[in-house]
């Protein structure tokens, strides 16, 4: 990767679905809402409060499984051999990994191309090492970041900004002109939020990556790395135009 594309004013952001986007709640034309529209936004709210809660129980219940995991792992290591390290330790995590990898947002993962399968191997091996030594490290900020107890976007407007989510909203929005979304084609929900967001001119552009879920960087590492780079190049050759225009403007040059 040509870190020489990057310089201290390139704003780079990872942008996940913790926050509740709602673009459409606030009234474009400034009028009362009627009756039925307020019927309506309660009805989507209470939608979006069940799915929330839903989330935060599904959340607690994978807490709970990764340090049940946890647990069991380090009791196992403090009395085992690297043996048996090897043959209790690490398939504990590798069965659950194997299990997680199995959603549909990851695309089939394993089960691609040998190259695929290769990396998804050794993908496994390194997290499974990981979880053993931050299993439960994991799991607090599992529960900590929840999406599950997000305040949504439109609840933030005209507060003080916290030092998290909402302030990435903001560097986001500020620099909208300069953005760049990816998402892999199989990878829906991310799909689905990048389209949104470049519909709305939250994100300037949006690529998907075919044939691809959310191990974007697994998967397509090289792809993704010209992406990046091509989009780097062409916002620095725009600036640089746009930088040159002004010079003649200003009879400098």
């Amino acid at each position: 990767y040509n870190h020489s594309l990057i310089d201290e004013d390139t704003t780079l952001i990872l942008l996940s679905t913790n926050v509740d986007f709602d673009i459409s709640s606030s009234s474009s034309n400034g009028q009362d809402e009627s009756y039925e529209q307020l019927l309506l936004k309660e009805a989507k709210e209470l939608k979006v409060k069940q799915e929330k809660n839903l989330r935060w129980e599904n959340d607690v219940k994978l807490a709970r499984t990764i340090r049940g995991n946890y647990q069991r792992t380090q009791a196992a290591a403090a009395v085992s051999n690297h043996d048996t390290y090897t043959d209790t330790v690490i398939p504990i995590w590798s069965k659950f990994l194997t299990k997680w990898y199995a959603a549909p947002m990851w695309g089939n993962l394993s089960s691609k191309s040998e190259e695929n399968k290769s990396q998804f191997s050794k993908m496994l091996s390194e997290r499974a090492k990981s979880m053993h030594r931050r299993g439960d490290d994991l799991a607090a900020v599992l529960l900590g970041c929840s999406p599950g107890r997000q305040k949504r976007l439109s609840r933030l407007q005209g507060q003080r900004p916290f030092v998290t989510n909402d302030m990435m909203i903001m560097r986001l929005l500020q620099n909208r002109d300069n953005s760049l979304f990816v998402a892999g084609e199989l990878d829906t929900k991310y799909v689905t939020l990048g389209k949104h967001l470049t519909a709305h001119h939250i994100m300037n552009q949006y690529r998907e990556v075919e044939d691809a879920g959310h191990a974007l960087l697994v998967e397509r590492p090289l792809e993704i790395s010209n992406i990046i780079s091509s989009f780097l190049l062409e916002e620095r050759r725009t600036t640089h135009i746009a930088e040159k225009e002004g010079i003649y403007s200003l009879g400098l040059e």
